[in-house]
Parts: C-alpha cells; structure tokens; sequence
C-alpha cells in the first residue's frame, strides 16, 4: 500500500514490486503477485526507452534496475507462472545495453550515479556486476548475451546444471560487445575501432522534474585504448554527505564535455536534485561518428561530432551557435601526468597527445572517485578560448593498444 511515489518511484519502485513477487510468490498471494507484474509492466515503458536504455542515465542504475526485473522473471517463471507480455524482449534488450558497453572484463563505459547498489549477491561481493546481470539474463531468457564464463556463484545457486550448460553451449545472441552501435533512443553511442573505444553520452538528462543520479555530462566522451581508460567519467563519491564534494563531480566542469559562456548544462538546486536540465538531440550516427547537440543554461548551442579514424586518431568537432567564451575540459585517468607541450598541443600521458586549433590549455590537479566513497587524484586539461568552432585530436600510439592495465 504504501510503494515509492514522486521522485523516489524510479528503481525503488521496481526493487520493491520484485520483492512483492517473492512475497506473493512464497507465501501463496496471487494477489500481491499480480499487483507487482502490472505495475513492473505499467514501468517498463515509463523507465526504460524502446532500445532498452533505463532512463536515469546510468549504467550501474540501468543495470540495477535489470536485477529487479530479472529477479521477478526468475521467481515467476521458478513457480511456473510464466512471464508477463513483452518481458523477455525487454530483458535481452537491457541486458545488451551492458554487454555493449564493455571494453573488456571488468572495464565498462560507465556514466551517472553508482553507489554499487545490488539485489542478490548470495556468495558475497561478485567480482563483475555487469557482467552477473548479462549472465542472468541469458539465462533467464535463454539467449546467450556475452561470455558466461566465469559464471557468478550466485546463479549456480538459482539455476539447475541443465540450464546453465544449455544456454552456456548456445550461439551468443545479436547482442555482442563488438563493433559500434548507438542508443537513439537511450542516448548513448559505443564507437570502436582498430582498438580504441569511445563512449559518447547525448543522454536525456534523467526521470522526471529532478532528474535523480543524472551528471551534467551532455556530449561528454570516454576514451578507452585496448582495456586502458584514457579520458574517464568522474564518478559519484558519495550522496548527501559532503555534497559540494558531490556536486564538483557531478558538474559539466568536471565532465569531458564543453561550457559555455561559464555557464553549465544543467543547474543543481539540492542534493542528488536537478533544476534546469540540457536539451540533447542526436543529429546522424555511423559506425565510426556520432554527431548531437544540446543547448544548456548559457542558452548557446553546442554541438558535437566525435569520428574514430582509421589511423589511431579520435577526432572530437565542437561548434557553438553563437560566439562565446568556451572550455573544454578532458580528464585523465588516476596515473597519467598530462602537461601542455607547446601552443596548440598537450601530452596526455600514456602515449596519447591532444592538439586542439583554438584556445589555451591548462591542467589542474583534480580528485574524481573510482569506486563509491573512495577519492584519487587526477589531472584535467582543460582549454578555453572564445569563437564558435575548435577542434580537438587525440593521436594513440598504437603500442598501448596491446598493453594491460
């Protein structure tokens, strides 16, 4: 009687109706049951876009909101109930969102929020979230999506020997890691070639008015060579407590992503709450570019065409609507020591050099979080200058391609 309502009705919602699932499930109330698949129905539309994208605009949210679903389908299907109508599609669908945004085992282009929430971990700490999700998927639905090796020890508990060994000999689904593919819908665009990864967010900003565990990362890019991140989302931290250390993190500032005329994409009127949020539009995609704008507070137009060439390099086009002051922020992963090398270009560090046509760089010493409550030292270039076009390329020596982390 008494389920999450207003701004909290996002994942709290459907963890709760998943848990009613069981309840009913177990103690024999078709009624409770019932209740939680409409309403686990009635969300999957309203959280989740067409193409299987959760709509707080973040993978570890995505990813948690699948587990709520998966552990329902698990449940219905255990008892014999069978799922309800457009489930299994929509589980293969959230789950090839995570297995696409893998670069390797354990790295992922991950953005938003991630406060390493989880449902079920019955053998402790799982090694790869992500990784759990895709497996439980698979075989829930009985359609391999990604490697199911190593298996969590959490689902040999749930699933028989025989179910496990029939999906794990499968041919893997449509949904496979490799090449690019953009989430029209979902905002998010995977681009790969000849080794480089790179993520591009031109994401909505999140559900509802306050747009809970959205960053101001309009346009932001990821940059991955082989499985070494070079260009890195921030992280979270940590929620309410110490919030100006939250908010930096969460700022456009802190972003690989562009602000104008000094004013960010999005303003944040309290804790983990948005006010005034971008508009992002997605303008063409390819297998190798993606092109979309977004118009923040400053009310200039910014648009971005981000094209993997096939020669190692990353080719990142800004243009504004209007003639404005800029800054262009990049930062580094924890271990990189970036430093401007002469007008016009900066060394990034490990084996990656930045030129740019326009501005003047800088880098400061910045903290971003690898892990929740946790906090490092980083670096971030950032390049200001005044105009309505620059551009930026990223050379990678094709040598880290091949080296690990």
């Amino acid at each position: 009687r008494h389920s999450a309502r207003g701004s909290s009705a996002g994942c709290a919602l459907l963890v709760e109706q998943a848990a009613l699932v069981l309840a009913g499930s177990c103690l024999g109330r078709r009624r409770w049951v019932g209740k939680a698949c409409r309403i686990l129905s009635r969300e999957l539309p309203r959280q989740f876009t067409p193409d299987g994208v959760h709509r707080e605009s973040g993978l570890r949210y995505h990813a948690f909101a699948a587990e709520a679903y998966l552990v329902a389908a698990h449940c219905l299907t255990a008892s014999g109930a069978g799922l309800p109508p457009g489930w299994k599609v929509a589980l293969e669908r959230m789950a090839g969102f995570v297995t696409r945004s893998r670069v390797a085992p354990g790295v992922y282009v991950a953005w938003g929020d991630d406060d390493e929430g989880h449902i079920l971990r019955l053998t402790g700490r799982d090694d790869d979230y992500y990784a759990y999700i895709c497996q439980f998927a698979s075989l829930v639905t009985g359609h391999r999506i990604g490697p199911m090796e190593p298996l969590s020890p959490t689902l040999e508990w749930l699933f028989t020997p025989g179910r496990i060994d029939a999906v794990s000999a499968s041919a893997e689904g449509a949904v496979a890691a490799e090449g690019s593919h953009t989430y029209a819908d979902g905002g998010y665009s995977l681009l790969r070639r000849g080794g480089i990864t790179a993520g591009v967010d031109h994401a909505p900003a999140g559900i509802g008015a306050t747009a809970a565990h959205a960053h101001a990362d309009a346009l932001s890019v990821q940059l991955y060579a082989g499985d070494r991140p070079l260009l890195i989302d921030p992280g979270t931290y940590l929620y309410d407590v110490a919030r100006p250390g939250r908010d930096r993190l969460c700022s456009a500032a802190m972003h690989n992503t562009v602000v104008t005329g000094g004013a960010g994409k999005d303003e944040i009127p309290g804790p983990g709450m948005w006010g005034r949020h971008s508009d992002t539009r997605l303008i063409d995609h390819g297998e190798h570019h993606v092109e979309a704008t977004a118009k923040g507070l400053s009310g200039v137009e910014h648009r971005r065409r981000v094209y993997l060439a096939d020669d190692h390099t990353v080719e990142i086009t800004d243009s504004f609507s209007r003639e404005c002051d800029w800054t262009a922020t990049f930062v580094t992963a924890p271990g990189m020591r970036p430093s401007a090398a002469s007008r016009g270009t900066v060394k990034l560090g490990a084996g990656a050099t930045l030129t740019y046509t326009d501005g003047k760089a800088r880098v400061e010493p910045v903290e971003v979080s690898p892990a929740y409550g946790v906090k490092t030292a980083a670096s971030a270039v950032r390049i200001s200058g005044h105009g309505t076009r620059v551009q930026f390329t990223i050379n990678i020596n094709p040598t880290i391609i091949t080296s690990k982390l």
